[in-house]
């Protein structure tokens, strides 16, 4: 699994998010994925308003899969010779919790920016403004589980696995991170933001990107 492999899973998710909240599919996934481009403005509009009323169910958009998998399987672990429970509760560790709030923060904050420069703000004060009207209530979202990204004939350990998603989490949240937030944002820093920048491939993804087939089609 790549650093594209998890993207895509991410994506999935948050593209079903902004399809159940009235925004733009296509926008979003890039966004999600680390690739976004000046559509995803388009999409702003409408997840900002739709998601507001999904907002008290959504929180973080967790499962109640937790963080699964400590009981039936250890670090060294096949995944290929995992039991459909296991492999599960393995899948679980990653599609729900941190990934899926990295996602649902990085899509929400990336439209919500876009959406701010698009609007053509004269004062730091309306950027903001603007940029928190779309971001806030879309963080209340109820987001989808992600997709699992490996396939049942993977491998790679548990261990491989956990090393690259975490990886992969990181190299997302670093890309989150680099964006203002909206209570920071600046007319000369909306000019600056580089909304197509893309997270590095992890070097913990290798070994496990090595042993298992992608599951995109």
């Amino acid at each position: 699994m790549s650093i594209n492999d998890f993207k895509w899973s991410l994506g999935l998710s948050v593209l079903a998010l902004l399809a159940g909240c009235g925004g733009d599919a296509d926008a979003g996934f890039g966004a999600a994925a680390g690739s976004g481009n000046s559509a995803g403005a388009k999409s702003s509009a409408g997840a900002g308003a739709g998601c507001a009323s999904a907002g008290a169910a959504g929180g973080s958009g967790g499962t109640a899969g937790g963080s699964g998998g400590t009981a039936g399987f250890s670090g060294s672990s096949v995944i290929s010779s995992l039991s459909a429970s296991d492999s599960a509760a393995l899948c679980s560790e990653f599609a729900a919790g941190p990934a899926l709030r990295v996602g649902l923060e990085l899509t929400c904050l990336r439209n919500a920016l876009l959406e701010a420069a698009i609007a053509a703000p004269k004062t730091d004060a309306e950027a903001r403004t603007k940029c928190s009207a779309s971001y806030d209530p879309c963080l209340e979202t109820v987001v989808p589980p992600i997709p699992c990204p490996y396939e049942p004939t993977c491998s790679a350990t548990v261990s491989e696995f956990r090393a690259c998603a975490s990886g992969a989490l990181t190299a997302l949240t670093t890309v989150r991170d680099q964006l203002p937030k909206c209570n920071e944002v600046t007319l000369d820093r909306l000019t600056t933001i580089d909304f197509d920048a893309e997270p590095a491939d992890p070097a913990s993804c290798a070994t496990f990107e090595a042993k298992c087939p992608s599951p995109k089609p």
